[in-house]
């Protein structure tokens, strides 16, 4: 009798989980990756969970720790490359990568120079792809993380940096240059579109209303990232950036306000393709089908 009770109320208890987790939050809980901007920046109404780490980010995603998360569109392939029904609902922004040098003034001059990357990114892959269809291989790579990355720039230690937002801004005010950003290397290569960098995802099974919710949050801050003091203020309370660097990288970064068209999606595609030619990816992105866009 004793036992029969105890297996009631063990099962009692997984009901009662499951009902919980399956109960809608009363916020929208948002994942990204620490130390990349996004509207997300302007999104007070969310709870935000930073990740170090992009396997991690993906595993909560997929199991649903977070509802939604702004990562590198190179990230969702590998997600769906997972068997998971992860979809992307809108694109953030565009790349806002960017080679930055002190002394070296052409693509040709990266030749044999030390360039800092860090390379379990979608961001070198591309640049790896970039640079082989462009037949600029023969360099050494200095691999290490964001913040070592400025450090060694600062030290001489690398000729060249290749970062994303804020670091380029940081790079630029620390006397650094712009050699080239992903968007002319883009063209240079003679893609079509516009290269994607950063999109919002849901979870699988994630219902039509806290997808618009969502949605409805980013058009306002879409409407606030018009404002140029307030996104100012906010890049340098967040990113520690100065009045200059914030500025700079204002201007810079193109936030993308459309919705999820059938050019955006050729464009993701193309980013997906650069990100498997570069090794971030490891089957043949293709593959994935439309069900990877989300379809009211």
């Amino acid at each position: 009798m004793k036992k029969i009770i105890l297996i009631l109320v063990f099962l009692f208890l997984l009901l009662t989980a499951v009902l919980l987790l399956n109960q809608p939050r009363k916020r929208i809980v948002v994942g990204t990756l620490q130390g990349g901007i996004s509207t997300l920046d302007l999104m007070p109404d969310v709870d935000v969970r930073y990740f170090d780490k992009t396997l991690d980010l993906a595993q909560a995603l997929m199991r649903g720790d977070v509802d939604f998360a702004v990562i590198p569109a190179e990230l969702v392939a590998k997600i769906r490359m997972m068997d998971s029904d992860v979809k992307i609902i809108s694109v953030d922004m565009m790349q806002n990568q960017a080679i930055v040098v002190k002394d070296i003034s052409s693509l040709e001059g990266l030749r044999g120079k030390r360039i800092g990357v860090f390379t379990p990114t979608g961001t070198f892959a591309m640049f790896s792809s970039y640079m082989s269809a462009l037949n600029i291989t023969d360099f050494k790579l200095v691999d290490k993380p964001p913040a070592q990355l400025i450090q060694a720039f600062q030290k001489d230690e690398v000729d060249a940096v290749v970062i994303w937002e804020p670091y380029v801004s940081k790079l630029v005010g620390m006397g650094g240059k712009i050699l080239v950003t992903f968007r002319d290397l883009w063209r240079i290569c003679g893609l079509k579109g516009d290269p994607v960098m950063v999109v919002w995802a849901a979870r699988p099974g994630i219902d039509a209303d806290s997808v618009n919710k969502v949605m409805k949050m980013r058009e306002k801050a879409l409407s606030e990232w018009g404002n140029e003091t307030l996104v100012v203020r906010v890049m340098m309370d967040k990113y520690g950036l100065t009045a200059e660097e914030a500025s700079f990288m204002y201007k810079r970064v193109e936030i993308v306000k459309t919705g999820l068209d059938e050019d955006l999606k050729r464009s993701i595609r193309e980013v997906w393709y650069l990100a498997w030619r570069g090794g971030y990816i490891q089957r043949d992105p293709s593959e994935i089908g439309e069900d990877a866009f989300w379809s009211p």
